[in-house]
């Protein structure tokens, strides 16, 4: 097998991750023949590998002075003799370059849309490597954000469609959906919307609040979780707070993932402002829960008409269509 190396960094993705967790067949064995992860300063939280001593931190400045004078540091030997190198991050992208230069090997760089490349010159990129002769490609999990890349200067031949990651899906779906209502504390004539992306700015999150706060007008049995953490959570909460709502936002907790949302979910909300990973989605269609979705091109392609689809930045129309979904 090869010596794959997965280079990450602690601006890691949620979607990122699950296609990262994916990757090894069974994580068990991450630590032995499924290939090392590594990650350029501070960890991301990716407690399927750290807890089996699987992920490797080199501190970013000795990573940089890789990059800057590309040549072996002492005590730098985050790579080894790595055959293979994935990296997951496109922030860590530099080091994962220079350490596929170092090593002769092949560089993969997984994006869970053309949304994350926005900041990263890939064409530039893309040739800078094709004269250094690293074998160089991009994947992306739908078509659309495939094209967007091609449009943006991309060659065709670097880049690669692969299907989205499903999450593990509960072998007993009606036993986890009222396990999942029990742990959120929701009485059985609640309505529960999901919005299961990342506390980002382009999950659009703040919309799937607004509409929420305009059916708790309407009806006072609508609750909202949103089962996945990030960066966006204190601003996220502060327009909460100012909709009138927060008391009843039901957020992460360590019993509820994101299946176990979805399952216990009367309607998932996908109100994003741009293509972020089909992770989520395709398993709210394999789980065939009903479905709201804002039009981003990655988002209808991949779910089509297992989904109805709302404008993008509509709360209004958002809420209407909760309504009809919900029947309420």
């Amino acid at each position: 097998m090869d010596a794959a190396v997965h280079v990450v960094d602690e601006c890691l993705g949620a979607e990122s991750g699950y296609a990262l967790a994916a990757f090894f067949v069974d994580a068990a064995d991450a630590a032995n023949g499924g290939g090392r992860v590594v990650s350029v300063g501070p960890a991301p939280e990716l407690a399927w590998l750290a807890d089996r001593g699987a992920v490797s931190v080199v501190p970013d400045y000795q990573a940089v002075l890789c990059v800057l004078e590309r040549v072996r540091w002492p005590g730098v030997r985050w790579g080894g003799e790595a055959t293979a190198v994935h990296c997951w991050s496109p922030t860590a992208l530099r080091h994962a370059a220079a350490l596929a230069r170092r090593n002769r090997c092949s560089l993969t760089l997984h994006l869970p849309s053309a949304c994350a490349a926005a900041k990263l010159d890939l064409p530039r990129q893309a040739r800078k490597l094709a004269r250094e002769t690293v074998p160089f490609r991009v994947t992306v999990p739908a078509s659309p954000s495939a094209d967007r890349l091609v449009a943006q200067g991309l060659p065709a031949d670097v880049v690669v469609v692969c299907p989205p990651v499903v999450l593990p899906i509960p072998a007993d779906l009606p036993a986890e959906r009222r396990r999942a209502r029990r742990a959120l504390g929701l009485a059985d004539d609640m309505r529960l919307i999901v919005a299961p992306d990342a506390m980002i700015r382009e999950a659009g999150l703040k919309f799937a609040v607004w509409a929420h706060a305009i059916l708790r007008h309407i009806r006072p049995n609508v609750r909202l979780c949103m089962p996945t953490d990030g960066p966006g959570r204190e601003a996220l909460l502060h327009f909460a707070a100012a909709a009138g709502f927060r008391d009843e936002l039901l957020l992460p907790r360590a019993d509820v993932d994101v299946p176990a949302a979805l399952a216990a979910a009367d309607v998932v909300a996908f109100f994003r402002e741009d293509d972020i990973g089909l992770a989520a989605p395709a398993t709210a269609r394999a789980m065939n829960r009903p479905i709201l979705a804002a039009a981003t091109p990655d988002t209808r392609h991949i779910l089509g008409p297992h989904a109805t689809i709302v404008p993008p930045n509509d709360p209004r129309q958002m809420a209407s269509a909760l309504l009809k979904v919900l029947h309420l």
